[in-house]
């Protein structure tokens, strides 16, 4: 609701609770986790501050391509955000190359679902 309304240093806490409570519950390379990593780190980025969202997005990134694989559709989002940071700060070469990622993941993904309807 905070973070819906713009107040980001109310919801700060609350997402920073929600990581330390899921880390604890889960451990630190849980699938789950990266959520709660993403929303922190959307927090920060909201508020400009990219070098506080970066290692979130970069950590939550990690999880998901160890636990995930290469093809599953979260880790699109997670390349997704990590280029938006880098974007915002007019980093392009850093953006482009996971923006392709992205877009190649994506691709696999429709390849198998057209691949499944065929069946």
């Amino acid at each position: 609701m905070y973070e819906a309304q713009g107040a980001h240093a109310r919801a700060e806490p609350l997402y920073r609770r929600a990581l330390d409570i899921k880390e604890k519950a889960l451990g630190p390379t849980h699938p789950d986790l990266a959520v709660s990593l993403s929303q922190l780190a959307a927090v920060y980025q909201a508020q400009g501050a990219y070098g506080r969202a970066e290692p979130l997005y970069r950590r939550a990134l990690d999880i998901r391509e160890k636990a995930l694989g290469p093809t599953h559709p979260d880790l699109a989002v997670s390349l997704d955000n990590l280029a938006a940071v880098y974007r915002a700060q007019g980093a392009y070469a850093r953006a482009v190359p996971l923006e392709q990622r992205a877009a190649e993941v994506r691709e696999a993904q429709l390849r198998d679902a057209q691949a499944l309807m065929r069946r």
